[in-house]
């Protein structure tokens, strides 16, 4: 065992399908959880029983703070995490080479700007099954082809979720089967090749 997720990460050789698990409770950061490419595959999840919760807080929403930073780190999972206190919560830069990503059953709470924000060139994330709320900016926004944003419920951010794909060259996004409600500018806001279908917005 150890004292954070970064500790973990930066101690070991972590393999494809490695299960790195969270304890209930709160971890409150000091820099940002780096996950890069020697990280590809591995799965971090939180407690999965009722009343079970782990907070992990960035505490800092300058521009550059975020609870966790993928840099071409393919096939990470993220599940059963209250992701919280950053600039974004989770963030995949421009052109980064993450594709892959899972997030799911988790809540993204309390960021300056967006709850998750994957940029142009990470494809294929997936979202699904999160509660994403009281964002500064979007709940979810997803640029990368192939994202699909499933089963989320999205509500008292300035978007609920955003998804827009770079034009033609990719594969759309889709943005099916979502709850987005009571968001102060949009419930759902997309752009150019994204498929809405199934969604229920209000508020």
């Amino acid at each position: 065992p150890k004292a954070s997720i970064r500790a973990i990460l930066e101690t070991y050789n972590l393999d494809d399908g490695d299960i790195i698990r969270v304890d209930n409770g709160q971890y409150d950061l000091t820099t940002n959880i780096d996950i890069l490419n020697e990280d590809s595959g591995v799965v971090i999840e939180g407690p999965n029983w009722a009343g079970g919760r782990a907070v992990i807080n960035r505490g800092n929403t300058s521009s550059t703070s975020y609870v966790f930073q993928l840099t071409n780190a393919d096939d990470i999972t993220l599940r059963n995490l209250a992701i919280t206190g950053g600039y974004y919560g989770i963030y995949a830069a421009n052109a980064g080479g993450s594709d892959g990503l899972v997030v799911e059953r988790s809540e993204l709470t309390g960021n300056a700007q967006d709850g998750a924000y994957i940029a142009g060139g990470n494809l294929d994330a997936l979202f699904s099954d999160n509660e994403a709320y009281a964002n500064g900016g979007s709940g979810i926004q997803v640029e990368g082809g192939g994202g699909r944003l499933v089963g989320n419920h999205a509500w008292g951010n300035a978007y609920g979720l955003w998804a827009s794909t770079g034009g033609s060259s990719v594969d759309r996004i889709e943005v099916q089967g979502n709850v987005a409600h009571d968001n102060s500018v949009d419930g759902i806001g997309v752009q150019f090749r994204v498929l809405v279908d199934g969604n229920t917005v209000y508020g």
